[in-house]
């Protein structure tokens, strides 16, 4: 099922703060702003986190993906088809154009949510 399986490993770089999808810019963010009040063990423990995070997830996620298929699967009457890939493929195209792009009425919506949180004090 290789679109299955395309469609499982862009989600596995989107969870994982992969570029371009928006966790990345929220983690570039934090690390900035810990190296810039000079909070070096704070930035190197995230920095170390991050990684230990991505290798777990992908020694899992990769291992799914690679290798040959058990007989099980290989004799499995499911195939990738346009009405089980296309809601997916929609989705992650919608959670990478909103990693790029975030649209002016939802910005004043986060805006108005973070300064009801007091966010910015």
């Amino acid at each position: 099922m290789p679109v299955s399986a395309a469609i499982f490993l862009a989600g596995f770089f989107a969870i994982t703060g992969s570029p371009p999808f928006g966790p990345f810019v929220s983690e570039v963010l934090i690390l900035g702003a810990a190296f810039a009040a000079g909070r070096w063990l704070v930035g190197g423990l995230f920095l170390v986190f991050l990684f230990l995070v991505f290798a777990g997830m992908g020694g899992t996620s990769l291992a799914a993906l690679q290798g040959r298929p058990s007989p099980g699967a290989r004799s499995s009457p499911y195939r990738d088809s346009f009405t089980t890939a296309a809601p997916a493929i929609v989705l992650l195209a919608a959670v990478l154009v909103l990693g790029l792009y975030l649209p002016g009425p939802l910005r004043a919506l986060l805006e108005a949510a973070a300064a009801a949180l007091g966010a910015g004090r």
